[in-house]
């Protein structure tokens, strides 16, 4: 049950930032001064986030049939996924604004 409430949450936040909002829920992002958040791309930067939260939220949902393959899957896609995100934002100037 903690798993969906969790999840939950998660969805909440993916649905808002997959809307283009809440850049100020990104860490680190919402450290920058002003003139360096000008710099990106703060839509595409919160939608990319969005998807991260959707597929964490996910495999928490996933989490919760108990079963241990499920369990251990979900755990696996999520490393993946958090890994695969921390390449591709730090890697390319994916997200920054090309003027």
């Amino acid at each position: 049950m903690v798993e969906v409430s969790i999840a939950l949450l998660f969805f909440a936040l993916a649905f808002f930032m997959l809307q283009g909002k809440g850049a100020f829920l990104i860490a680190g992002f919402n450290t920058l001064s002003k003139e360096q958040q000008a710099k990106y791309d703060k839509a595409r930067l919160t939608k990319f986030m969005g998807k991260l939260m959707l597929i964490i939220g996910i495999c928490l949902v996933l989490m919760a049939f108990d079963k241990a393959w499920l369990t251990y899957s979900s755990i696996a896609i999520m490393l993946l996924a958090i890994m695969f995100a921390l390449i591709y934002s730090n890697t390319g100037e994916r997200f920054q604004k090309h003027e």
